[in-house]
């Protein structure tokens, strides 16, 4: 039973992950609604409300030494992204509205979308997943993801699709509670979602898009997201 969770789980990384080697070259990145140098301002942000208690009391036995850690991880993440994200959407100068929610285990997209963005005037909305923690199998090390959707408020439209991933050493998170590193990488993610409301990354590979500091948003392939 343990040995079909992990391979669920692996496939499941793997699938979104958008990896050349199963999937062929990644979607082309969005070059169009928006267009990728259309500020996104005022935008409606959808963010998790960090409730992983279930998660963590639905630990067994098994494997319990990584995955406490890697739990933690995520809800310190989840926690520091939120803080982070006001005053990074500040800085650039973008209007953002916030709403929490919680995780719908049917569908990422927001349910109250089209009325919530027209209450705020947006045009696009960001739904940000719940950041979560992989304990590592083999050769894939620890790490804390999270997935960056993008709509178009007006027609409902899944627009766009992002993933980040950050590798991390289960140690920094060996008690719940605030982190050091869960705290860099959440104001990381912020800001970096900062800059994206500015300007799209257009490059051919994900990765590429480090040296300019924003994320690359491409053509949604995950049925979770529509």
């Amino acid at each position: 039973m343990l040995q079909l969770k992990i391979t669920a789980v692996l496939v499941a990384l793997l699938l979104s992950s958008g990896c050349s080697f199963i999937t062929g070259s990644p979607p082309k990145a969005l070059s169009r609604n928006p267009e990728p140098q259309e500020m996104i301002s005022p935008v409606l942000i959808y963010t998790s409300n960090c409730d992983f208690q279930k998660k963590i009391d639905g630990i067994g036995l098994i494997g319990a030494r990584t995955a406490y850690p890697a739990a933690y991880a995520g809800e310190a993440v989840c926690k520091a992204l939120n803080a982070e994200l006001p005053g990074a959407m500040d800085a650039v100068g973008v209007k953002a509205k916030f709403k929490l929610r919680e995780v719908d285990p049917k569908t990422a997209r927001p349910l109250t979308m089209k009325e919530d963005a027209r209450a705020v005037g947006a045009k696009y909305v960001i739904a940000l997943g719940e950041p979560g923690g992989f304990d590592g199998y083999q050769q894939y090390g620890p790490s804390v993801g999270l997935h960056i959707r993008l709509y178009d408020a007006e027609s409902g439209e899944y627009r766009g699709w992002a993933e980040v991933e950050y590798p991390i050493s289960l140690r920094d998170f060996s008690s719940r509670g605030p982190a050091v590193e869960g705290q860099r990488i959440g104001a990381d993610i912020a800001n970096t979602l900062a800059r994206t409301m500015l300007k799209r990354c257009t490059e051919a590979y994900p990765y590429q898009c480090a040296k300019v500091g924003t994320f690359r948003l491409a053509e949604p392939r995950d049925a979770y997201g529509k």
